[in-house]
């Protein structure tokens, strides 16, 4: 009786440690195809959004001279219509 009550467990045990090698398998496969979509999406972002940066890094470049300017005018603006009124 103790030898077949062994048994019985023994092949339980083995058949639980299949199982959780299958879904730790599963799981494996899972992540890997998840961390290659993820880096796909993060490649396509890189490769739309560096252009869209770039345009507006030269659209501020371009803009930062012209916005000194109108300040430099509005301050001056200002200061003559003090000394007017």
């Amino acid at each position: 009786m103790n030898s077949n009550l062994l048994t019985v467990f023994i092949a339980i045990t083995s058949v639980a440690v299949v199982l959780q090698m299958v879904v730790l398998f599963a799981l494996y496969f899972a992540v890997r195809r998840t961390t290659a979509q993820a880096e796909s999406i993060a490649l396509d972002f890189q490769r739309r959004a560096t252009p869209i940066l770039e345009n507006a890094r030269d659209l501020i470049a371009d803009a930062t001279p012209k916005v000194k300017e109108i300040t430099s005018n509005l301050t001056e603006v200002s200061s003559t219509l003090k000394r007017q009124a």
